[in-house]
């Protein structure tokens, strides 16, 4: 049956159509398992290096609505945080590799 909705990859790759790595699911929930972009520096999404307060920033999207979850002195609490993050807000586990 073709999908009424859209197709997820699951493991981020749009070559692997076996049909243990589609999903049929919402853009909604689609965007909580997008993968890292190359010009990621943190190495996680949502984090990423503010320049203009010397700190590491933690943010997520969800329903469109982009939430600031802080600004750290230590890049990993601010990766904690994000993780987090993900985990309350139900993303896949595949997000961000």
């Amino acid at each position: 049956e073709w999908p009424k909705t859209g197709l997820d990859h699951i493991d981020h790759n749009k070559c692997n159509n076996k049909i243990e790595n589609l999903r049929e699911v919402d853009q909604q929930t689609n965007s909580k398992n997008v993968g890292k972009q190359k010009r990621n520096t943190s190495g996680v999404v949502g984090v990423y290096w503010r320049k203009d307060a010397q700190k590491w920033s933690a943010k997520v999207r969800v329903n469109g609505v982009l939430i600031s979850l802080g600004n750290f002195k230590d890049k990993d609490v601010a990766i904690q945080v994000r993780k987090q993050a993900e985990i309350e807000y139900g993303f896949h586990p595949n997000h961000g590799k």
